[in-house]
């Protein structure tokens, strides 16, 4: 066992300052990718395939980061566009990045700006993964503020089994010897999700929540 004095503590204080349990989180990105339409910059979005995981939403390209693959974030948003839009890696300008979003689901996403000067006729996404693309001008998001609905987040002790809607306990608080209130359920959080009515679909959640961060920088600057 290390010997632990008050000048080892001390010194191990100057470390990068972080949050707890970073490491355990899912690392992901994605591209808020800008093309140019009639002169005017546009945001493309994807339409996820219904047979996969989300399908039918509307998102950005992007996805986990994958160690065998990729360095950094940017490398996983820069591979997922081009392997889900069906452009050129080349084709890609990286133009910043916005605010990290620390997910509820124990996930860290890094968003970055692109910009591509290929034309949307000239977009080739998967149709595995995609079943459509569309763009919509920035000044939508400009003009329109989103609607803002609730859900609500819980915490407890026993999960339901969707398929056969049996309970199961999978923290028993009670053998434990916590407090009879962590027995059941214990706690509701009231989380704000954004959206935007598009007329080529709904645009929600995370990906909203993007768009919105990428407006206040730039009514900032």
């Amino acid at each position: 066992m290390k010997n632990v004095n008050l000048s080892r503590i001390r010194n191990y204080m100057n470390f990068r300052h972080g949050f707890y349990g970073e490491k355990s989180y899912r690392k992901a990105a994605v591209m808020a990718l800008l093309i140019e339409v009639d002169q005017k910059p546009h945001f493309i979005f994807q339409e996820r395939n219904k047979n996969i995981r989300q399908g039918g939403e509307v998102s950005f390209p992007g996805g986990g980061f994958d160690k065998e693959l990729d360095f950094t974030l940017l490398d996983t948003a820069v591979r997922e566009t081009v392997e889900e839009m069906g452009i050129k890696k080349e084709s890609i300008e990286i133009w910043g990045q916005l605010d990290t979003l620390i997910t509820q689901f124990d996930m860290i996403v890094e968003p970055f700006v692109g910009f591509s000067k290929t034309k949307i006729e000239n977009f080739f996404p998967n149709e595995e993964e995609v079943s459509k693309i569309f763009s919509v001008p920035v000044e939508f998001f400009l003009e329109n503020k989103p609607e803002w609905y609730d859900i609500v987040l819980k915490s407890s002790p026993i999960v339901i089994d969707p398929k056969t809607n049996e309970q199961k306990l999978i923290f028993p608080a009670k053998d434990l010897g916590l407090p009879e209130m962590y027995h059941n359920e214990w706690t509701t959080n009231v989380r704000k999700i954004p959206l935007y009515k598009t007329s080529d679909g709904v645009i929600w959640g995370f990906t909203a929540q993007v768009i919105i961060n990428f407006v206040e920088k730039i009514i900032k600057f």
